[in-house]
């Protein structure tokens, strides 16, 4: 081979999966007859929204197998959709209804500041934002006066730009007299303005942030900002009046697959029906907008399967991307490829395919785009490695990947572009967002440096964009890290740059963040820089001082690692350049803290090897990590650990009985208590009371430092039984309503509590069914707790008082005071016969369930649930959660990991899977709450097919003991491959030994250690009244 072609070889470069970037603004290679139904079906839908004011049609689904082309039909459809004056979003659901508009105005105001491609352009605007609000103006016949300044082409001062967003939100009001979405036109021009100020009031009313309420006054927003699905319906309507939108929806394989694999044995996965009726709704919101789903084709017949008919019905039926067809497709596609690449480096290749031959594309028929450009890359590889052309591939057969090759020129071109970097450009303040590429570069050879790219994704946000709020976002880890670089020392300007990205870095309160601050520049010490240091501070970010020689290495890096390939990768696994910076070490240390190399949620650390009688539970357990608590350690003695933090995300424990389940959840629990985090647990089977005893004997189990740690636990950690129904214990009280006051003044999270409310009553006020008289009085309950809740009310007395005697507001309701009289008596007589609903003993409090007496350090409240009826504990477990949900929300963990933790031992009797329960309701929105406040929750349960989906679907964190029976079996093993694992063992393992999955790690064996306090035998229900009455 001649050492031209050669050079033609190495310059080649396959993407076969495009990437965000490329998406937004690159090439790909596209054959129109590939396919081509399906797109022409896109086109037609998508070309019909280019009528004002048309109704948004049913959605479409795509779906294909792996590398069929769906992420190629996204970006054409992108294209297209901006080619004829329209918008396009990304939607990426999370499953939760509760979250779901919240999540659909994230993607439309992430997505606004995304930079137009060049082709598709206007003269100035560019982003979709300032497109947007350009041609708002141009429909309401503003000047270009004012046009220059709600685009952001023109900075002009406050007094100024308030002139010209009266004028905007004037012209407004002539098409739509609505006043919320005059508000939105106003947050959005807002968010468009060239000031320091006016696009974090918009931000903070369009997020619906209770922060900048003044800002917000002082420009004219609404103090009180309209729920999210109405912000979304606002949104769309001036969307509308404007252009056509294509909502794209991906990222659902996952979440369809474990929500069916979970619920095999129910005839309607309740995860897929609830993710299609969301869906459905996104689309009746929407105006003058199309929903296109993208998915795995099992995905879609998993929905179509298990979901219900009126849902689908707002989809059209599934558009399928066929495999390549015939040989022609196959070289048309490849020579689309190569033509662009051939001719800019000015090679005149022999033919078109070079150099693969035409004729090897007879074999690539039936294959996929992507395994066609897979295999094509790899013979390139081959070639470039042996300095010749190889023999002619088989493009039809499965290859493996060839082994990447040593190349040491790589080495020698970062040390040739470290060399000739000049740095005073790149630390000039208008090069902000070249440094923002750099650092965005960075993380992501920071990810292929500790071998992370499966579980990290680093994104650019605002790409090219002069004054983006931040740079780069890296998601996968436990926090999602946000990255701003800052060039500038002008105190006003870093004040400024520091709000905004405090702004976005910490929008969402459910997500665990973190702001790194980049700067290239010592500040001054001035007020307005001591004040955005101490706002960074006081959020948790952190600031790192890029250093000139740091900066240096970091543009090398970006320099040498353009284009990817297998030899860069190998470089920068070997050479690790990026964490060697103080950048990379900063990043590394919110990734796993304490820990050179990242595993997510998980910390390794070398131990001493302990032996052992017990095959189970030996560990070494030193030295104490404050921000995590040792689960065991695995065959290769290294501990493993779990980030308090990641409880927040629940974990869910499947293991049956004999397996060493109940020693783990005491070890966790006795963890949580030494790093001072108070813990409820739920006892039903009388096994838990023991959690003050000590041994009576060291315990074969106990590794190194544990009898300190256990006379250290018994010492400083506070453990009270309670006897909720047993008067001679210590008993406990639940009152049969929530704390209203807490979520008072938020009308989405009021309505929240008082859907939880409802489905908790009804079932007392016997009116749970499904007929007509039945929805008639929950509608009258419904109505009565909403006045009840905003009227400050508290007891279950008030509430029958209030029942009896309805408002007008409830009275408006069809037969309402029969309803009400109906539902009134029914409380009355459930409450004379539930002792439990208003019995003696202490009100719940969850302070004295979480605080600790004087000179504890942690307190766990151990709920026994012997006094209770088993058909009675739902109801019992609802109420304490409806409670607890109440108390987080006045409590957060606002400086520290978590403010207490909630453990549910054999949940499926509470939970169960497919079958609501007094406390299915109250669970779900605990769990989706519980990461915003700070509450760990831990799910056990020995029945894996037998507990709701949606709750141990969602779990961050698995853990799988010895499970036996083969159906429960089955269920582990394909929760196990729905998170990407390979199917455990788990009839094989012998008590104390488990398998971990936690979030961003491999699924790992373990041996677990044995629990500090005395694990005996069950306590005799007389035994465990004494000792919690010894605590009341």
């Amino acid at each position: 081979m001649k050492a031209r072609e050669l050079e033609a070889l190495s310059a080649l470069r396959f993407d076969a999966v495009p990437t965000e970037q490329t998406l937004w603004g690159g090439q790909l290679p596209h054959v129109p007859e590939l396919n081509q139904s399906v797109y022409d079906r896109v086109r037609e839908e998508i070309g019909a929204l280019n009528k004002p004011a048309v109704d948004s049609p049913v959605g479409m689904v795509v779906h294909g197998e792996y590398g069929s082309g769906k992420s190629h039909l996204v970006w054409w459809a992108r294209r297209f959709i901006a080619g004829i004056g329209g918008y396009y979003f990304n939607i990426q659901p999370d499953g939760s209804a509760q979250t779901l508009w919240s999540r659909v105005v994230d993607s439309i105001l992430r997505d606004l500041h995304e930079p137009l491609a060049v082709h598709q352009m206007p003269p100035d605007p560019t982003t979709q934002l300032s497109l947007v609000v350009e041609r708002l103006a141009g429909l309401m016949k503003l000047p270009e006066e004012s046009r220059s300044v709600l685009c952001g082409r023109r900075a002009v001062e406050p007094a100024e730009a308030r002139i010209h967003l009266k004028a905007f939100t004037d012209g407004i009001r002539t098409f739509h007299p609505n006043q919320d979405l005059r508000n939105v036109a106003l947050a959005l021009g807002l968010l468009a303005l060239r000031d320091d100020e006016a696009p974090i009031a918009g931000w903070a009313f369009l997020k619906n942030q209770p922060e900048e309420l003044e800002l917000r006054k002082e420009w004219g927003l609404r103090l009180r900002p309209a729920p999210p699905v109405d912000m979304v319906r606002h949104l769309s309507t001036l969307l509308a009046m404007t252009g056509p939108s294509l909502f794209v929806v991906d990222q659902i394989d996952d979440m369809v697959t474990t929500s069916a694999q979970l619920t095999q044995d129910a005839g309607v996965d309740q995860g897929s029906t609830d993710l299609a009726a969301a869906l459905m709704t996104i689309r009746e919101k929407l105006t003058r907008s199309i929903t296109l789903i993208s998915c795995l084709d099992h995905t879609w017949q998993t929905i179509r399967k298990r979901s219900v008919r009126s849902a689908l019905d707002r989809f059209r039926d599934g558009l399928y991307l066929e495999p390549i067809p015939n040989a022609r497709i196959a070289r048309d596609l490849m020579v689309n490829l190569l033509a662009p690449q051939y001719d800019e480096i000015g090679f005149a290749a022999p033919y078109p395919t070079w150099p693969v031959p035409t004729e090897a594309f007879d074999r690539a028929v039936g294959i996929r785009p992507r395994q066609l450009i897979q295999r094509f890359d790899q013979y390139v590889k081959a070639c470039r490695a042996a300095g010749d052309l190889l023999p002619s591939p088989d493009l039809g057969a499965t290859t493996g990947a060839e082994a990447p090759v040593r190349d040491d020129a790589t080495q020698r071109r970062f040390v040739d572009h470290r060399r000739a970097i000049v740095l005073s450009g790149l630390k000039e303040t208008r090069a902000e967002k070249d440094l923002g590429e750099v650092l965005a570069a960075a993380a992501r050879a920071l990810a292929v440096e500790v071998g992370l790219t499966d579980e990290l994704t680093v994104r650019e946000v605002g790409r090219g964009a002069e004054n983006a709020s931040v740079h780069c976002e890296v998601t996968g880890a436990v926090e999602t890290l946000f990255v701003r670089g800052i060039n500038t020392v002008k105190a006003s300007a870093v004040g400024s740059r520091v709000d905004k990205a405090l702004a976005v870095a910490y929008s969402d309160p459910e997500q665990a963040s973190h702001l790194f601050i980049a700067r290239t520049d010592l500040w001054g010490e001035t007020p307005r820089i001591q004040k955005a240091v101490a706002a960074i501070i006081d959020a948790g970010g952190t600031v790192i001082d890029v250093v000139d020689d740091e900066l240096r290495t970091l543009r090398a890096v970006q320099l040498t690692a353009t284009g990817g390939s297998d030899e860069v990768m190998a470089w920068l696994r070997e050479h690790r350049p990026v964490s060697a910076t103080a950048f990379g070490k900063s990043l590394l240390q919110r990734i796993t803290p304490g820990a050179p190399r990242s595993t997510g949620a998980i910390d390794t650390c070398e131990v001493e090897p302990q032996s052992s009688e017990h095959d189970a539970v030996s560990t070494a357990v030193e030295p104490d990590d404050p921000q995590a608590i040792p689960l065991g350690r695995t065959i290769e003695d290294k501990t493993i650990e779990l980030d308090l933090h990641a409880l927040r995300k629940h974990v869910a424990m499947f293991a049956s009985s004999g397996s060493g389940k109940t020693v783990l959840l005491r070890r966790i629990i006795e963890e949580c208590a030494l790093r001072g985090v108070s813990t409820i647990v739920l006892d039903p089977n009388n096994d838990l009371a023991r959690l003050g005893d000590a041994w009576p004997a060291a315990p074969v189990g106990w590794g190194v430092g544990d009898d300190d740690r256990a006379r250290d636990y018994l010492e400083s950690t506070d453990v009270v039984v309670w006897t909720p129904g047993v008067s001679k214990g210590n008993p406990l009280t639940l009152q049969a309503l929530p704390d209203f006051s807490a979520v008072r003044d938020d009308p989405d999270e009021l309505r929240l509590a008082v859907d939880t409310a409802v489905a908790s009553l009804a079932p007392r006020a016997r009116i749970d069914g499904e007929s007509h008289t039945a929805d008639g009085r929950r509608a009258i309950l419904r109505e009565t707790l909403m006045v009840f809740a905003r009227d400050g009310g508290r007891s279950l007395d008030q509430l029958i008082e209030m029942l009896l005697d309805p408002v007008d507001e409830v009275l408006a309701l069809p037969s309402a005071k029969k309803h009400a009289d109906f539902v009134a008596s029914a409380l009355s007589y459930a409450r004379t016969n539930d002792p439990l609903f208003g019995g003696e003993g202490t009100g719940f409090d969850p302070d004295r369930l979480l605080t600790p007496a004087d000179g504890y350090r942690a307190r766990v409240s151990v709920i026994n649930l012997a006094g209770i009826p088993e058909e009675n504990r739902p109801a019992f477990v609802n109420r304490l959660q409806m409670t607890l949900f109440s108390w987080i929300k006045r409590h957060p963990a606002k400086d520290k990991p978590l403010s207490g933790l909630f453990v549910m031992d054999e949940a499926q009797t509470f939970i169960p899977s497919g079958k609501n329960t007094p406390c299915t309701e109250s669970t779900r929105n605990l769990a989706s709450q519980a990461r915003k406040y700070g509450l760990g929750l831990v799910y056990a349960t020995q029945a894996p097919r037998g507990i709701d989906s949606r709750i141990t679907g969602n779990a961050a964190s698995h853990v799988y003991g010895r499970v036996t029976v083969p159906a429960h079996v089955g269920a582990v093993q394909e929760m196990a491959r729905s998170r990407g694992e390979e199917a455990p063992l788990v009839s094989k393992l012998t008590a104390g030994r488990f398998f971990v999955s936690l979030e961003g790690a491999p699924l790992t064996e373990t041996m677990v250690p044995m629990c500090l306090s005395h694990h005996g035998s069950p306590l005799e229900e007389a035994e465990i009244a004494e000792r919690a009455r010894g605590k009341r």
